[in-house]
């Protein structure tokens, strides 16, 4: 097997501490003798431990004999023995080291943009599926209440509201179904807030309803609510453009 850029770049990837079999690693270099090359190996400051590894086999047949050794390098150990050999084979090796290391420095800031690429993307997601929660959590509190807690202070917060409940003499609950100013305000499209409020109430009175017809809803604070059956009243003088409510919206002339 000759030494080749792939084999360098496999070696140079390798997580093993001593990647390079010695068997091999002095042919590549182009010595002609093992024992020529192990001598000069051992004879050029190289630490066993540190820049190459000595694994001791037992024989496995019945007459015994010396424990085999073979020898690994780590892949500096190689590039710098190659380098001492002072062989073309040896020079060549270097080459081949260097363009791996070059390829290397190229690949790993692509890698490293790739990773933060993808640690980006994950804390995105975990973002997204924590805003997911405390919405859901913010809305089962109250419907868009979550709108107005992630920065939209134009949101309209709707919440259920409760039924006035007035007990008789005897004890049983008296409610009244009906509609309060604010929220027929919102039916007709007025707006919000006081002034809205007030122009509604212009334009019910337009529509020749009075207060009197008016149901006051005794509680804790009193509230005042148009019966339910007058809402259909409402409704079509409103489908057909009655009364002055265009006017008091400034809708026109």
């Amino acid at each position: 097997m000759n030494f080749s850029q792939n084999l360098a770049m496999v070696m140079v990837q390798s997580t093993e501490p001593f990647p390079v079999d010695f068997d091999n690693a002095w042919k590549w270099i182009g010595y002609f003798q093992k024992s020529d090359a192990k001598k000069a190996l051992l004879n050029s400051g190289f630490i066993e431990g540190i820049d190459f590894q000595v694994l001791r086999s037992v024989p496995q047949n019945s007459k015994g004999g010396r424990p085999a050794k073979k020898l690994y390098l780590t892949v500096d150990c190689f590039k710098s023995f190659g380098m001492m050999a002072g062989t073309e084979k040896g020079k060549q090796i270097r080459q081949y080291f260097l363009e791996c290391e070059k390829r290397v420095k190229e690949i790993i800031p692509a890698q490293n943009a790739e990773l933060e690429k993808l640690r980006l993307e994950v804390a995105l997601s975990q973002s997204r599926e924590r805003l997911a929660a405390a919405t859901q959590t913010l809305e089962g509190i109250c419907p868009g209440l979550s709108a107005l807690a992630f920065g939209k202070p134009e949101a309209i917060i709707e919440k259920e509201r409760p039924t006035t409940v007035v007990q008789d003499a005897y004890g049983r609950s008296i409610t009244y179904d009906g509609a309060t100013i604010t929220e027929l305000t919102k039916r007709y499209g007025f707006g919000k807030g006081t002034k809205a409020n007030n122009q509604c109430r212009a334009w019910i009175r337009s529509m020749g309803i009075t207060q009197d017809q008016w149901i006051e809803e005794p509680a804790a604070r009193i509230t005042y609510k148009l019966p339910k059956e007058m809402l259909t009243i409402l409704d079509q003088q409103f489908s057909q453009g009655r009364g002055q409510r265009q006017k008091l919206l400034g809708e026109m002339n």
